[in-house]
């Protein structure tokens, strides 16, 4: 005999472990971030700079590994930027996109530029 008494205690318990890691999933959504958000936030950077012409392309980082149950989402990404006011280019280089635990936030670093920036490159 099978004592279906226990059975609503187990989907309970199921219910419950899934809506957990449906919350911890929200809770990493900002840390891993996708290839057009790294563009994204990459062109906002030097745009807030002043630079009115700025293009990126971006990769993962080293060796990251992607964001569980993805194969697209990575919280670093590595992205070449140009950023300048006229035609031609002024400054090129790398700058470094990480997503964030907080909403709203992510991080950046220039990791190396060339040509004049006239702009800066950090805020």
């Amino acid at each position: 005999m099978r004592n279906h008494a226990g059975m609503p205690k187990v989907a309970v318990a199921a219910v419950v472990a899934a809506l957990a890691l449906g919350l911890v999933a929200q809770a990493g959504a900002h840390y891993y971030i996708d290839r057009s958000s790294a563009i994204s936030h990459a062109r906002e950077h030097f745009r807030l700079l002043g630079y009115r012409h700025v293009s990126a392309a971006c990769h993962p980082e080293y060796l990251t590994q992607p964001a569980p149950g993805t194969t697209a989402m990575f919280h670093r990404w590595g992205c070449n930027f140009e950023a300048g006011d006229g035609l031609a280019p002024s400054c090129t280089g790398v700058i470094s996109i990480s997503g964030s635990a907080t909403p709203g936030n992510w991080w950046f670093r220039v990791v190396q530029h060339r040509g004049p920036c006239p702009r800066g490159t950090e805020r």
